[in-house]
């Protein structure tokens, strides 16, 4: 190898500047290597005077390959620094280098999303992740290893909108070109991301959908990714559904692990189905604190809620009229109060058409008065025909891709997992994200 006897930090700033001016994407394979990186790692006083002395936008990889290197020593002000130094590079970031130095921009959007974490600023990380993503990608519906970094920013400030703006671009594709050193465990917290993204904007199919492919994903062991993600899948299946959706074939080995891991996920399953309120209740009370260390908790009140619910709307396929002790009596709830609140809340979202009489304390039940033939539900139906038109032949040619790419094929067949983190280091950081409501 031309550059095997780099050993110190001159060499590498020398070896990095003729990479530079001969070949960029070189540059960008040889800066991330594992013998640089070591190199770099073993010189942590330098890091940041020579940082300092980079120009950001000509020695953009460089700058990358620096920052990526410098350990995190815990204290606010050397966090500050590090963070002031990457928001820098990425608002200012050579475009025409971006693509060279996918993986060195992964790592510094890690490290960035990492310490904004600790910070407690995790806002401060989205516009210059957004900015650097847009460069790198070779296409606005290329996937990149920094992407799950963005979303995973955007789930800790709870900016939802920003979000659901990346998610619906629809970055599928994977560029062979620049993503060769991505790791799946990128893909996976993408799409597990993704479900905690739709699950918080209450749009459940869509949850379902990102969360299930981080569960159907190959592999040969269980990731703790794809067991974090058939948790939420479980949970959000009864919320949008009422029960627990069959997942593909293929995934039968790993879900007779996934139904030993996830046990008391599977007992509010079960639970769920008798449509009794004291049953799911005791199941809820038995494994309280596995819903809480798993931030579950608030999920999990929202199917006790659901399933509160979809026990009143049953009984409007059999009465016309009701008082509010007797609804109470039947679905399991304590108090008419209780009773009253879900109606008003359910009537509000549609879910059920009723009034109620407040002197008599009666309910009377009626049809829905929506008829669809209006011009906007079949303009709505119009836009989803195309849309799905649309994601079909994008799947198309990804999975034609996908058969045939042997770099995916070998990726997604990791021998062990890969270091992706239990599940502690994958949701540690979050708090309850999707509170319980009555």
């Amino acid at each position: 190898h031309t550059h095997a006897r780099t050993h110190t930090m001159d060499e590498f700033l020398k070896m990095a500047g003729s990479l530079a001016a001969a070949d960029v994407t070189k540059l960008g394979k040889e800066l991330s290597s594992t013998r640089v990186t070591t190199l770099l790692a073993s010189h942590q006083q330098s890091l940041a005077p020579v940082l300092a002395s980079l120009d950001f936008v000509s020695q953009s990889i460089t700058a990358a390959a620096i920052l990526a290197a410098m350990e995190d020593d815990g204290t606010p002000q050397r966090r500050e620094e590090w963070v002031s130094a990457a928001t820098r590079l990425f608002l200012s970031f050579n475009p025409a280098h971006a693509c060279a130095a996918q993986s060195l921009i992964a790592r510094v959007g890690n490290g960035l999303a990492d310490r904004l974490c600790a910070l407690k600023q995790p806002i401060r990380g989205i516009l210059p992740l957004q900015s650097v993503i847009a460069k790198s990608q070779s296409s606005a519906d290329h996937l990149t290893a920094a992407h799950q970094a963005l979303l995973r920013l955007c789930l800790l400030a709870r900016c939802y909108g920003v979000a659901r703006t990346i998610l619906e671009a629809n970055p599928l594709s994977l560029d062979t070109e620049v993503n060769q050193d991505m790791d799946v465990a990128d893909v996976l917290k993408y799409f597990y991301y993704g479900g905690m993204v739709f699950t918080g904007l209450k749009d459940f199919s869509r949850a379902l959908h990102f969360y299930s492919v981080a569960i159907c994903a190959p592999a040969e062991v269980v990731s703790a990714i794809a067991l974090e993600a058939y948790k939420k899948f479980l949970l959000v299946s009864l919320l949008e559904n009422g029960k627990l959706l069959p997942l593909p074939k293929f995934t039968k080995f790993i879900m007779r692990y996934f139904k030993q891991l996830a046990q008391p996920y599977t007992a509010i399953a079960i639970a769920f189905a008798t449509g009794s309120l004291q049953e799911l209740d005791q199941e809820i009370a038995k494994a309280q604190a596995v819903f809480v260390a798993d931030k579950n908790l608030g999920l999990v009140k929202q199917c006790r809620t659901r399933l509160v619910r979809r026990n009143i709307r049953k009984l409007t396929e059999t009465f016309l009229t009701l008082s509010l002790e007797d609804i109470a009596k039947r679905v399991g709830l304590s108090t008419a109060d209780e009773v009253e609140h879900q109606l008003v809340q359910m009537i509000a979202d549609k879910e059920i058409f009723a009034t109620i009489n407040q002197s008599s304390r009666m309910v009377s039940f009626t049809e829905d008065p929506e008829q669809f033939d209006s011009a906007e539900t079949l303009d709505i139906l119009n836009k989803r025909a195309a849309l799905t038109a649309q994601l079909a032949a994008k799947i198309k040619v990804l999975d034609t891709e996908l058969r045939v790419n042997p770099k995916f094929i070998r990726k997604a067949h990791p021998a062990g997992e890969g270091g992706m983190g239990g599940p502690q280091a994958l949701d540690a950081e979050f708090d309850d994200m999707f509170p319980g409501g009555k």
